[in-house]
């Protein structure tokens, strides 16, 4: 908990507004080092408590990285407080913040339901699988983080950017579809890899999540060109259409098929939220 409050000293969307991408790559790797060096000396259960000061330790050497790299670019930082800025920023933003409250519902939600329903015994070898799929979440986002800036000086003419997004979303598609049927194929054996024998039985499940990768890819850009256009509130409500297909699959499912259930409807979910995005981009 307390690296939100590190994120929330991060300047990452001044380096994004002039287009300087290096530090955030820079940041990133520090971030990530920091929890990889502390998964890899953790030796047993009780060490455990270190995965997390490793990450609140990288998130804050990130935060203070661009802090320190932007104070050298533009001087020191004033607080004088403008009202009508700030205003103007809730109004733009309300509808960002509450598109990451509904994205964490579309994958928290199953874990709540599965207890919920009396399925617990499932939640960590269902978790297990999805950590298989979010390993390609930072490239991603770093991806995203990228296209953002060239999309935005497209503004208000998409013509300009219509065919490079649609080259780009469909190299995506291709490479996280790759990726997909790789793991896909050998989902026994990465799970046992990863994770040891009692979990090779979410094969099965992890088969069914990894389509997840290419719906995420195909909606990549275009939620990107949604927000630059000014139009998060869009964004918000195809999100809310992925999160009420959740919801629903998941009360249906989940009694039938258990924790197999929660990765259909998360499947289902991205499925609903690419098609919502590519409408409203038409």
């Amino acid at each position: 908990s307390v690296s939100y409050a590190a994120n929330a000293l991060t300047p990452r969307w001044s380096f994004l507004a002039i287009e300087q991408s290096r530090p955030l790559a820079v940041a990133g790797f520090l971030s990530q080092s920091c929890f990889l060096i502390a998964a890899v000396l953790i030796q047993s259960p009780s060490q455990v408590l270190w995965a997390a000061g490793a990450q609140v330790t990288g998130e804050t050497l990130a935060a203070l990285f661009l802090l320190w790299i932007l104070l050298r670019r533009c001087g020191p930082l004033t607080a004088t407080f403008d009202r009508s800025f700030a205003t103007r920023m809730i109004r733009q933003s309300w509808p960002v913040t509450l598109s990451l409250l509904l994205g964490n519902m579309i994958y928290n939600f199953d874990v709540v339901m599965l207890g919920a329903m009396g399925r617990s015994v499932e939640i960590g070898l269902y978790l297990e699988c999805f950590r298989c799929v979010t390993v390609f979440t930072p490239l991603l986002g770093a991806f995203q983080n990228a296209a953002f800036p060239w999309l935005a000086r497209s503004y208000p003419n998409y013509a300009i950017v219509r065919t490079r997004v649609t080259w780009l979303t469909l190299a995506v598609v291709v490479a996280l579809g790759a990726a997909g049927l790789v793991i896909g194929a050998f989902a026994r054996d990465v799970l046992t890899l990863l994770f040891g024998p009692g979990y090779g039985e979410g094969a099965r499940m992890l088969q069914v999540l990894v389509w997840v990768l290419p719906l995420q890819g195909a909606r990549a850009l275009l939620r990107q060109l949604l927000l630059t256009f000014h139009l998060q509130h869009v964004d918000t409500r195809n999100l809310s259409y992925g999160v009420l297909t959740n919801i629903l699959l998941d009360l249906v499912l989940i009694p039938r098929l258990g924790a197999l259930g929660c990765a259909i409807s998360t499947v289902s979910a991205e499925a609903v939220f690419f098609a919502s995005s590519a409408l409203a981009v038409r």
